[in-house]
């Protein structure tokens, strides 16, 4: 993955969440943690929201992250298609490190495998873009 993308990506932490299912589509907003190794998103939330019942039934979904920028040259931001599952006990561990709050919670933990990430930065000229795509199911 570019180092752009891969530096945008740890030095922000929420993302909108796009899904589909049951002849509809739906977006919720959820806080994450990059993880390199897998290349995923991590992040928290009950399985009974409408968000995850509809990932659970189709797991490929889309999303955003972007900065909050009101300066033309200085807007930054990615578009992003992954597969949802739930997390592993490395996940978990890793989400929990990073929040620790969230332990009061007792969260369920997902990861948002990417496969697809179209990044626009105009930090580094207007209208620039990287496009990164997975390359193997490792």
């Amino acid at each position: 993955m570019d180092s752009t993308i891969i530096a945008f990506l740890e030095e922000n932490h929420i993302f909108s969440l796009a899904v589909r299912g049951r002849g509809t589509v739906y977006a919720a907003t959820c806080f994450y943690l990059f993880d390199r190794r897998e290349e995923a998103l991590i992040f928290a939330s009950d399985p009974s929201t409408y968000h995850m019942e509809l990932s659970a039934e189709e797991p490929e979904v889309a999303g955003t992250i972007h900065n909050c920028s009101r300066t033309l040259h200085s807007i930054r931001g990615v578009q992003f298609r992954g597969v949802v599952e739930r997390g592993d006990e490395r996940e978990r561990n890793l989400y929990l490190e990073a929040f620790p709050v969230a332990l009061l919670l007792n969260p369920t933990i997902w990861s948002l495998r990417l496969h697809w990430i179209k990044m626009t930065d105009n930090t580094l000229g207007f209208g620039r873009k990287i496009i990164w795509t997975r390359q193997s199911d490792r």
